[in-house]
């Protein structure tokens, strides 16, 4: 006797070759999709990527008030110089696009921005000024607040209180020294010509305080290297890159710059320079 094949066998004998059959055509038809089925794909990812570069044409704008030394001026020979001309470059290479530097008078700058004749503001835009404006802030690059230079390890405007406090006569420091002095219990004002001459008090044993600006007191620390007061911060003014409405991307990628200028010691080596 022959024996026959299992159920499940004569159903694959009977049906098999078909289910093969159908198999192959699908995998011939993988195999021949029509190229523009691919290009259309590539074409959806290139768009994508072009959406997420924040700089496509591969040129930052930067808009820059130039009448606002050390930060940005001109010198004699019409050169843009100073540290936010620097701070620009740095973030265009850090950040892999070229510059172009576009004098701003300050009354104009978030007119320019909102206008797209710039991408960033760098001029020296204080965080707190501009909050609520139709423009976004980058996180800050430099603190130009007033440092309470002393060497008694003061670090608050109550320490003040019963002693002298020496400062520029009409400037931020001035209106900030008047203010304490509504807060706290009485001291002695000591106002002086420039913040050199209130720093001097201090360093000469005049005054056992000065309310100084930071790159003030930066660039007398370096005329006088062997001075080595406390330089706490008392007031905070945080300096930020503008950014227009909406343009994300573009303040991210910023923020990152300014992040690595900072990991990378170039930003300290900038301030240094120039402040």
């Amino acid at each position: 006797m022959v024996a026959r094949p299992a159920g499940g066998a004569m159903m694959f004998a009977r049906y098999g070759r078909f289910l093969l059959a159908g198999i192959g055509l699908i995998l011939l038809g993988l195999l021949t999709i029509p190229p523009t089925v691919d290009h259309a794909r590539t074409s959806i990812r290139e768009a994508r990527a072009q959406r997420a570069d924040p700089f496509p044409s591969g040129v930052m704008r930067v808009g820059i008030n130039p009448n606002n030394p050390p930060f940005a001026f001109y010198t004699p020979q019409g050169e843009m110089i100073g540290f936010e001309v620097d701070l620009a470059h740095a973030l265009a290479a850090e950040i892999g696009v070229e510059v172009v530097l576009v004098p701003v008078g300050f009354d104009a700058l978030f007119d320019a921005l909102t206008a797209d004749r710039v991408d960033i503001l760098i001029a020296a835009l204080i965080a707190d000024n501009f909050r609520g404006t139709r423009a976004e802030l980058s996180q800050p690059y430099y603190d130009a607040g007033l440092m309470l230079v002393n060497a008694m390890g003061w670090d608050a405007m109550r320490d003040v209180a019963g002693h002298a406090l020496a400062f520029q006569l009409g400037g931020t420091a001035d209106e900030v020294a008047r203010n304490w002095s509504r807060r706290i219990a009485p001291f002695t004002m000591l106002p002086y010509e420039t913040p050199d001459h209130a720093l001097d008090a201090v360093r000469l044993g005049i005054a056992p305080a000065a309310l100084v600006e930071a790159s003030a007191v930066a660039g007398y620390l370096r005329a006088h290297p062997d001075w080595t007061p406390d330089t706490p911060y008392v007031v905070n003014q945080p300096y930020v890159v503008g950014v227009r409405a909406g343009a994300s991307a573009i303040r991210r990628e910023v923020n990152r710059a300014i992040s690595a200028l900072y990991r990378t010691g170039q930003m300290q080596t900038l301030i240094e320079r120039w402040l």
